[in-house]
């Protein structure tokens, strides 16, 4: 007859332990991986900063309004991050703010940090007399180029000076009106009167047409002298030998035609 076990009672206690803990060595590289499926431990990629986030006390946060910042910092590492703001714009009490009017910047000013400027003019301004030095408009009829540094003092702008067939109206450059020219050029838009252009004056046996001076047509005649920025004008019939402008006969053509009436030209003897 074959012998019973007999368990002790130490082992039923010390059986139901050991299973438990082979249930629990078989999950936890389960719970583990759901904990952190990069696959663990500090600095992996599950725990890095997304875009436009920042480090903040040992956390990812947002960037301020308008910054941005790239994805990768490492809440791990113990250092706060900081974003960058954007172009023509600076960092007042940390945030990121548009520049003044007719100011620029490079941007990436970074914030959280200190009060920035924007340290360059726009285009048509420069940097004024007054201290603090700021941007200010070109006075009208002149330009600038962008650029012009604060930090350096303060700059000028250039007189606009008009091409050829451009004259001055109100402080800009304006083309020359039909029939009219500007040869020349070089009016200055900064001067406080307007300029105005040459009127186009025909030639002899021109006339005007579409504020244009145009060739006569054949037997037509004119004198010079015709406005083209004016209204069109006309040319005159050509006269016939011996008739004035009117086609009437000249006293000339008056005598030669008596003289030949009464004397007869009759031909010769041979």
């Amino acid at each position: 007859m074959a012998s019973r076990r007999v368990f002790h009672p130490v082992d039923r206690i010390l059986l139901p332990l050991l299973l438990l803990l082979v249930v629990l060595a078989a999950a936890a590289p389960e719970r583990a991986l759901a904990q952190d499926p990069g696959g663990a431990g500090a600095g992996s990629s599950a725990q890095l900063c997304a875009l436009d986030q920042r480090v903040a006390d040992g956390i990812c946060v947002p960037c301020p309004p308008g910054a941005t910042n790239d994805a990768g910092d490492d809440p791990a590492l113990g250092a706060d991050t900081t974003c960058a703001c954007a172009i023509d714009e600076k960092v007042v009490s940390n945030a990121c703010a548009p520049c003044d009017h007719g100011s620029v910047s490079a941007g990436g000013d970074r914030v959280p940090g200190p009060n920035t400027t924007c340290a360059a003019c726009d285009e048509n301004f420069r940097v004024g007399d007054e201290i603090p030095a700021s941007c200010v408009a070109c006075a009208p009829g002149t330009t600038n180029v962008a650029g012009d540094l604060v930090a350096n003092g303060a700059t000028a702008c250039d007189a606009i000076e008009c091409g050829v067939n451009e004259r001055v109206v109100s402080h800009a450059c304006a083309p020359c009106p039909p029939g009219t020219v500007n040869a020349a050029g070089g009016d200055d838009a900064s001067a406080n009167e307007d300029t105005d252009c040459d009127p186009v004056v025909c030639g002899v046996d021109e006339r005007v047409r579409a504020h244009a001076c145009v060739a006569c047509a054949d037997g037509t005649t004119n004198a010079a002298g015709d406005d083209a920025s004016g209204s069109d004008t006309a040319c005159d019939v050509a006269p016939a030998f011996g008739d004035d402008a009117h086609g009437a006969a000249t006293p000339y053509a008056s005598f030669v035609g008596a003289f030949c009436t009464l004397v007869p030209i009759r031909p010769r003897r041979r």
